[in-house]
């Protein structure tokens, strides 16, 4: 499914990834810290049917930067 949707983006135009938007690693290293301690603290995070932990989330966030497909 993940995949099809790639694919969906790349066919319309729409950027796969955080880098794919323009932004720039450093930039958006520089606030890593800050983005995961965030979605860390978010309240609806407790919905989740799957918390990430802390070193999890920072992972999505750097798999999201770079279009990586989530392998944990």
């Amino acid at each position: 499914m993940a995949g099809r949707i790639r694919d969906l983006c790349r066919e319309v135009g729409n950027p796969t990834s955080v880098a794919g938007t323009g932004v720039e690693r450093a930039a958006y290293e520089a606030q890593l810290d800050k983005m995961v301690d965030d979605a860390f603290n978010d309240t609806q995070m407790i919905t989740a049917a799957r918390a990430p932990s802390y070193d999890e989330l920072r992972q999505l966030f750097l798999y999201a930067y770079e279009s990586r497909v989530v392998d944990f």
